[in-house]
């Protein structure tokens, strides 16, 4: 509720606007847009976030990031949580505020001022007096109102003085965080002017000292410090790729950013350390803090053969942060790559990690019952393990998928001299598939290095190098009786390689041994690399945490917020009902007999797309599993489930794992118990409807669909 202080900083921010509005500079040629100025950006707490995907992948990053505000906001007087909080654009707030003040008593002129000083004392009494009841009669709408605008690639937010954000938390937790920090700047790129930018920055840098001599690192993130190449990757496509600019021919007025970054370098010595050319590939360590220059597009509603999708609006923008942390999720270095692999459509970690993400407004901080049917390799089990909040249920018929997911988690679980120990027999073992004449200097290059010489697990990997040689009965069965790890891995990746590229090999009959023998290669060189990365990320990480499960560590251009050790370590040490277990889906009504009702169900149900499932017994499933979600959730209970939407590859999704379909039986069910369905999403400010579910995920094979539902 808005007490007498907000009431007197609001009045305060209204005689700012007024004295500011008009005067030489930006975004001051309205009321609304000078009081927006004084309020938010100026006086209160402004922050961007750039997403590892764009709009293009998906919807949900807007949708998480929401969520994740609602539960890490709070006041800064008292520390208390705030749940409640009102998001609108700057746009919508600038028109709101300057409808109302046509509506204020005695409000003056703001067109025809005074000149002399007797009259402009008059006014700005008259003035002062309007704000006074400005204040008093819309204090409490704006006390929770935060300014959310939406990008591409990117958001803003902006609270007042009397909020703040736990910044750390939200980087650490999010899916689709890549990076964020305090906002510096926005403005159309049309718009944008040196003098603009050099006052924000300015106003920045006295708000935000630097705490060292050189003062902070300021670069253009541009195309021209890459290897063109490089920026082809996957990690970097249709999202952080597409924030980059191109320096050397782009503007800002009649000033080249060129010219910009050399001017920039000259006013601000000794509190901006403005990059030289090629800093990229010379990195001076770890910095605390980076102000980044980046570019990103609008948001408009368009149909694209015949369906609406979210496209780049033609408006772009300059977006300057001072970022303060960037997201090392140590998952998501294999992302749908895990050690322990078994199928095709695994889910993304950050997809999994927003689909949790979005259910916490109704229960973070408190403890919360989440149960996962379709476990797979174990993606929401190892996701769910930065909620200390959260008990997890899990399971899956596959008992391969079981013991996967248990391999999985004790994976993460291993020291960083382990990890690098396990790439190196990766590696060194790919390189003898190579060239088997070589083997003898492999081993004297690689070593001795798990008690078992790399030449030990040759053999043993050339055993399955044979079609159809892998079924699911033959994986178990050698599992079972293997206990040597990186065995186990190898063994992991022969399945994925003959499952990945299964019709390559095919198509290959007639060299087939060398034909995945290639494959193979492929596959252990990418995961020797992401493991490599995952043990770097490791030895940084500290023995201290924040928000119970996460830490901070040192990085490239800004602190990184991690997984911590400790909540590595548990999963490991995980038993009982939290270890996932061989059942079937429809058991949902015995767990809730055995454990209660639940609070959450998430899941990725199988979509018999790269499968020869009976399809008519998996329309039966979809419709068990349903019902028994329905029954078995809690008062205020979330179900979150990730279906298939449509294939671009010719082979289409079955038609009950269609959102309409699943969206129509939840509903029916529901109304057989008397229950009521209800969307929770929070409305964000943007295109109608843009971010709410339905929610969307894109790939170059499938697209999904993600549902959300509350049910009472």
């Amino acid at each position: 509720m808005a007490n007498t202080r907000i009431e007197d900083a609001i009045r305060d921010a209204l005689l700012g606007a007024f004295t500011a509005k008009d005067e030489e500079g930006y975004e001051t040629t309205t009321f609304g847009s000078a009081f927006f100025r004084t309020w938010l950006k100026e006086g209160g707490n402004a922050y961007t976030f750039l997403f590892h995907k764009n709009l293009r992948i998906t919807n949900m990053q807007h949708a998480e990031l929401n969520a994740l505000l609602s539960t890490n906001t709070f006041e800064v007087a008292t520390s208390n949580a705030v749940r409640s909080l009102q998001f609108v654009s700057s746009h919508d707030l600038v028109a709101t505020l300057d409808a109302l003040l046509h509506g204020v008593p005695s409000a003056p002129s703001l067109e025809d001022r005074p000149t002399d000083d007797e009259g402009k004392k008059a006014l700005m009494n008259q003035w002062a007096t309007a704000a006074e009841w400005f204040a008093q009669t819309y204090a409490h709408m704006l006390y929770y109102t935060v300014v959310y605008d939406a990008f591409y690639g990117s958001a803003s937010v902006y609270l007042p003085a009397h909020l703040d954000i736990n910044l750390a938390a939200i980087c650490g937790r999010a899916g689709y965080v890549h990076s964020c920090g305090r906002n510096v700047f926005v403005r159309n790129v049309s718009k944008a002017r040196l003098d603009h930018f050099s006052k924000a920055i300015d106003r920045h840098l006295q708000r935000y000292r630097p705490a060292d001599e050189k003062g902070v690192f300021f670069t253009v993130f541009a195309h021209e410090e890459f290897d063109p190449y490089e920026t082809q990757k996957a990690p970097l496509r249709d999202g952080l790729d597409d924030v980059k600019i191109h320096i050397d021919k782009s503007f800002m007025g009649r000033k080249s950013l060129v010219e910009v970054a050399a001017e920039l370098r000259e006013a601000f010595k000794g509190r901006l350390d403005v990059a030289e050319p090629d800093h990229f590939a010379q990195r001076a360590g770890f910095r605390t803090r980076t102000m980044w220059l980046i570019s990103d597009y609008g948001i408009q509603r368009q149909l694209a053969d015949g369906d609406e999708c979210l496209a780049k609006s033609r408006k772009r923008y300059y977006i300057c942060y001072d970022q303060l942390y960037d997201n090392q999720n140590p998952f998501q270095f294999f992302d749908e790559n895990k050690p322990a692999w078994v199928a095709h459509t695994t889910i993304p970690h950050m997809l999994m990690a927003a689909m949790i993400n979005v259910t916490a407004p109704s229960w973070s901080g408190k403890s919360a019952l989440l149960v996962d049917p379709f476990v797979g390799s174990g993606t929401t089990w190892v996701e769910a393990c930065k909620y200390p909040e959260l008990t997890v249920i899990s399971g899956d018929k596959s008992s391969l998928a079981v013991t996967a997911a248990i391999d999985n988690a004790r994976f993460f679980a291993h020291r960083p001299e382990t990890l690098r120990r396990i790439a190196t027999i990766i590696s060194a073992v790919a390189e003898s598939i190579k060239d088997p004449t070589q083997q003898v200097a492999i081993q004297e290059t690689y070593g001795d290095l798990t008690g078992a010489a790399v030449a030990d697990h040759v053999p043993q990997v050339r055993e399955w190098m044979r079609p159809d040689a892998i079924t699911d009965e033959a994986a178990e069965k050698f599992l079972r009786g293997q206990e040597n790890e990186v065995s186990r891995i190898l063994f992991y990746l022969l399945l994925r390689t003959h499952r990945r590229h299964e019709q390559a090999l095919r198509r290959h009959a007639q060299n087939w041994k060398n034909e995945f023998a290639r494959a193979f290669r492929h596959e252990a060189a990418a995961l020797a690399e992401q493991i490599k990365l995952f043990a770097a990320l490791k030895s940084k990480l500290p023995n201290t945490t924040i928000a119970a499960s996460l830490c901070v560590c040192p990085g490239d251009f800004s602190d990184s917020v991690s997984v911590a050790v400790e909540t590595l370590e548990k999963l490991r040490q995980r038993n009982g009902a939290q270890v996932p277990k061989v059942r079937n889906a429809e058991e949902l009504g015995r767990l809730a007999e055995e454990h209660g009702k639940f609070n959450i169900i998430i899941t990725d149900p199988p979509y018999g797309f790269n499968t020869d499932e009976d399809s008519q017994a998996l329309a039966i499933l979809y419709r068990d599993v349903i019902r028994a979600a329905v029954s078995t959730l809690a008062p205020d209970g979330q179900l979150v489930i990730c279906l298939p939407e449509r294939s671009t590859i010719g082979k289409d999704p079955a038609a009950f794992t269609h959102h309409r379909i699943v969206t129509h039986q939840v509903l029916a069910f529901a109304a057989e118990i008397g229950r009521e369905v209800l969307v929770p999403a929070r409305s964000l400010p943007g295109p109608v409807l843009a971010f709410q579910p339905p929610y969307y995920w894109v790939s170059d094979r499938l697209q999904r669909s993600i549902l959300h539902f509350k049910i009472r």
